[in-house]
């Protein structure tokens, strides 16, 4: 049974595999960001059926390691898509329209607007759309590295995963 070093490695190269496919139409940096959050996604969730349930013997897998938990993340990939499609479109409103509006607290329930525009309003833009772009990415890289622990484990277990909590 694979170790947590080589469920993470496996995890985030599946999770930049696949946020570099879901990003292939990008260019350029868009495309970089969103593979760097694939591969952040999948590394927070290449461990994470082991989190919920420890490996503290041979028979720890239950509902987390089974073929529906696999099967229901899988089966959100047109949830996954409408949400990087949100996402892309937030950070392309963004680059559009780089003025920001600084809030001020003066008192308790009393602020003053202070519009940011040129050199800071670009930085904070791009501040803005780089983390829309990673988020995108993110989602897309935390499904697959879900996904290829549950399927590892599947693939190189000596028992098979349950298919819905052990002992069913």
């Amino acid at each position: 049974m694979p170790d947590s070093k080589t469920h993470k490695y496996v995890a985030i190269t599946a999770g930049v595999g696949f946020a570099a496919y879901r990003a292939k139409e990008q260019a350029g940096l868009n495309f970089l960001i969103e593979v760097v959050g694939g591969g952040l996604g999948a590394w927070s969730t290449g461990n994470l059926p082991d989190i919920f349930e420890p490996a503290i013997s041979s028979w720890h897998w239950s509902t987390f390691h089974s073929v529906a938990a696999g099967g229901t993340i899988a089966s959100q990939v047109n949830t996954i898509s409408a949400f990087t499609a949100f996402c892309r479109e937030q950070a392309a409103m963004c680059k559009e329209n780089p003025k920001r509006i600084l809030m001020i607290p003066l008192s308790e329930g009393i602020s003053v607007p202070i519009e940011l525009d040129g050199t800071i309003g670009n930085i904070f833009s791009f501040i803005e759309q780089c983390l829309w772009l990673l988020l995108a990415g993110f989602v897309s890289g935390a499904a697959a590295g879900y996904i290829s622990h549950v399927a590892l484990d599947g693939l190189t277990g000596k028992r098979p995963l349950p298919l819905l909590s052990r002992g069913f």
